[in-house]
């Protein structure tokens, strides 16, 4: 995820040095979001750095097995609503389906 999201880099090193090691996926996740809501509001850096960014997230979620649960309530949980709007149509279709997993949780 962080190597599809150069970006992120300095703050995934913030978060190591705040844990005093490997943060875990959840902080990850949730700072991510973050970046990307910093990215998609304040208009802070680029188109290209937030699709790197839903890139990497889209790779994650292809390459951790029961990963979307964790993506629904850490990264999307974490975004305002009018930043889940501007992001959704640029996910990926494992992105997309844990978005739609957060629904049906939310609706439960």
């Amino acid at each position: 995820m962080l190597s599809a999201a150069p970006g992120i880099w300095d703050r995934y090193l913030d978060l190591v040095e705040a844990f005093d090691g490997e943060p875990g996926a959840i902080d990850l996740l949730s700072d991510l979001a973050d970046y990307v809501a910093g990215l998609l509001v304040a208009g802070q850096g680029s188109d290209t750095e937030l699709e790197a960014c839903l890139r990497g997230l889209e790779a994650y979620a292809e390459n951790t097995e029961g990963s979307e649960g964790l993506i629904a309530s850490a990264f999307f949980d974490s975004l305002p609503p009018e930043v889940l709007e501007g992001i959704r149509p640029k996910l990926g279709s494992r992105c997309s389906a844990a978005l739609s997993h957060r629904r049906l949780a939310s609706d439960a």
